[in-house]
């Protein structure tokens, strides 16, 4: 039990503006992988939702490891070790979130809408943990 105490004591003394920065760049995120999902869809004439959430996908995750690398977190280890480590904890959240998602809905059909801000909210803090102490150390 210490033990834990002491990693929150740890976490919220060097808790700064970076978590602003990384709730920042979060937001940007939402709106830019929504914006070329629907310039996907519509102006690229794919007209097919899979492919342009691949798009999408793919824009926020580069949009997000550039933003928080350089300017939430200020890393200067290097890119491609930053990028894999990136890689690797954005699939895990994916699949925490799904599952989360899941049996909060699905198993105890609780509101969606609800579920969802509960979950992407501790995923948020879990991920800026995971970002500053694991990825951009």
């Amino acid at each position: 039990m210490w033990s834990a105490i002491a990693v929150m004591r740890n976490f919220a003394h060097n808790f700064d503006n970076s978590f602003y920065r990384f709730v920042i760049v979060g937001i940007s995120n939402t709106v830019i992988s929504y914006i070329v999902f629907m310039a996907a869809y519509y102006l690229l004439f794919v007209n097919n939702a899979s492919i342009s959430q691949c798009f999408s996908y793919g824009a926020g995750i580069a949009w997000s490891f550039h933003w928080n690398r350089k300017w939430t977190f200020k890393s200067h280890d290097k890119a491609v070790r930053n990028f894999i480590l990136f890689l690797i904890l954005q699939s895990v959240m994916l699949l925490l979130s799904v599952y989360m998602i899941h049996v909060l809905v699905d198993v105890f059909n609780n509101n969606p809408t609800v579920s969802w801000v509960f979950v992407m909210a501790g995923i948020t803090v879990i991920n800026y943990a995971a970002n500053r102490y694991w990825v951009f150390r």
